[in-house]
């Protein structure tokens, strides 16, 4: 018997090994795979297979289809969602003004054109109008998500919250009507990306935008998205869009590793053809036509997809160093020297980039703090997973992730309010929404055994944690409850040694603004007067070779 599947298994691998997966279909922005096999037989019955593309209709059904939301079929009414044309034209210039130049899904001009088109109500469209439809109330529910609550108010006369929540459910509804789960359209497969995204930065600590992450990333492969569209007889603009979709959707994979230590999607079993990074050329390069086969040149400078290909490239080194777990006992030395050698590869190759260009921009400054904050997190993270190995869980070990956990969620706060007027905020919302849970154990463990009061950095610490607990909706989620143990047992020492119970105010709730001894460049983040971001060498005084410590003066 072995000797027979040894044979069989010899005769796959000679040659080029042959892939048992069918071959992908394609008609403008939808794919699918058909079975070879089967259809091979019907080629002169049946010349044209794109048919296999349309949408089934009800009439063609069995059965109902499987609802992915609360949802009955009867609710699937979007009038009560509908928003003026003068609200629905400031919600989606507020998404490609802040959003879009983090997020790099859309090609604004082929996105201008199809809002067009839909607003006009063409025949030529029929076809894809709830998948835009869709699309576009997952726009207004992120760009909502971005404003602030006075703006809301002010505009469209309600709350945040409110607003944010009537277009996930308009979004959801939207994403049941196209029957996503069947869905061969990149459109509808965008507006699902948008909406777990959105669902990831309101509340990280709820399991359902990680499930959902998982199916989206199994579409996106029923749809060939894990394949490089170079293969195929596609334009270089769908291949473009088709790297763009892919590599975000695997990047909130890489998020709910990191937050819910999920297992991330097995990408890296897609080695042949495997879907390269989006090209570095800006919108208005592209022809979207899909019979141009022109391809632009890329820029070796500074483009819009700048900031979405650095976020890729964090991502990549996120997942590498969360793949490496915690070492065995031995290697932890040799396991500390691969990280800190990869996080400082990154930062040199980053370094040179912005050391070769000039960039002084708003959106070139973000883009370098959020790039020293993630580094600084992998750092943390690297040296977080020693804690397991008792001899490597020193006292001086512990104080050291004390003190980064408590510096970075100072900045990050002082960094959001920094970019508030630009409505930029939200990007540092969204770090903190995925590194608070390590930086509030880190906090609380620290002060479960440090209760002095008149330490600066305990008083600190306390402040930190007050304002991520503050966050929280219900306490019941799988990240909170060992929060909240952790932060009770903190709380009962520090009443034993005071001897009494506070509220939260007094010494324990330190300003935040007399922060200035935590990082001799901090201090320069809150005054209105200085610039937006540290000075252009942050890259070489943040942190030093290793990216171990904040520079420290004295």
């Amino acid at each position: 018997m072995e000797d027979s599947v040894q044979e069989i298994n010899s005769v796959n691998t000679r040659g080029k090994r042959p892939s048992h997966a069918g071959k992908l279909c394609f008609r403008d922005a939808q794919a699918r795979y058909i079975r070879e096999t089967f259809w091979a037989g019907l080629y002169e019955e049946v010349e044209n297979l794109t048919f296999l593309l349309d949408k089934a209709t009800s009439g063609n059904r069995l059965h109902d289809t499987t609802p992915l939301f609360a949802h009955t079929q009867q609710s699937l009414d979007f009038s009560m969602y509908a928003t003026s044309r003068k609200g629905s034209d400031f919600l989606i210039d507020h998404f490609l003004s802040n959003i879009d130049p983090f997020i790099r899904l859309f090609h604004k001009p082929r996105f201008r054109l199809d809002l067009d088109q839909f607003y006009r109500q063409e025949v030529s469209f029929v076809s894809q109008r709830g998948d835009f439809e869709t699309l576009l109330f997952s726009i207004f529910a992120f760009s909502v998500h971005s404003l602030h609550e006075e703006d809301t108010i002010a505009y469209f006369g309600e709350t945040k919250d409110v607003m944010v929540g009537r277009f996930i459910v308009a979004t959801q509804k939207g994403l049941e009507k196209i029957n996503i789960l069947s869905t061969h359209s990149l459109t509808a497969l965008t507006a699902f990306a948008l909406h777990i995204t959105l669902l990831s930065e309101i509340d990280s600590s709820d399991l359902e935008w990680t499930s959902l992450s998982g199916l989206s990333l199994s579409i996106a492969t029923r749809l060939g998205l894990h394949k490089d569209g170079e293969q195929f007889t596609l334009s270089p603009y769908a291949v473009e869009i088709r790297r763009r979709l892919w590599h975000h959707l695997c990047l909130i994979n890489v998020r709910a590793l990191q937050i819910h230590g999920i297992e991330p999607f097995p990408v890296s079993a897609f080695v042949d053809g495997a879907t390269k990074l989006p090209q570095n050329s800006p919108d208005n390069a592209w022809d979207a036509c899909e019979f141009s086969r022109k391809l632009p040149v890329a820029v070796s400078g500074w483009t819009e997809m700048v900031p979405a290909l650095l976020s890729f490239e964090l991502s990549t080194l996120t997942r590498a160093i969360f793949e490496m777990g915690i070492p065995e006992h031995g290697s932890e030395s040799m396991y500390l020297t691969k990280c800190d050698q990869m996080l400082l590869d990154a930062k040199t190759r980053i370094g040179v980039y912005y050391s070769q260009n000039f960039l002084d921009e708003p959106i070139h400054k973000i883009m370098k703090d959020l790039i020293v904050l993630n580094l600084q997190n992998l750092w943390f993270i690297a040296r977080q997973h020693l804690l397991k190995h008792r001899t490597w869980a020193t006292r001086e070990l512990h104080e050291e992730l004390f003190r980064k956990a408590l510096h970075i969620s100072e900045i990050t706060r002082s960094l959001k309010k920094v970019y508030a007027g630009q409505h930029w905020d939200w990007v540092f919302h969204s770090f903190y929404e995925t590194t608070k849970w390590y930086f509030a154990s880190t906090m609380l463990i620290y002060l479960r055994n440090h209760t002095e009061q008149e330490d600066p950095e305990v008083q600190r610490a306390w402040t930190q944690v007050k304002i991520i607990f503050n966050q929280q909706k219900d306490g019941q989620g799988a990240l909170w409850k060992p929060l909240l143990a952790l932060k009770r047992e903190a709380e009962l020492r520090r009443d034993e040694v005071t001897g009494e119970h506070r509220n939260g105010d007094g010494p324990w709730q330190a300003p935040l603004l007399t922060i200035q001894g935590a990082d001799p460049m901090f201090a320069q983040w809150g005054v209105p007067g200085l610039p937006l971001s540290p000075d252009s060498d942050i890259l070489g005084k943040f942190y030093n070779p290793v990216l171990g410590e904040y520079g420290q003066s004295g």
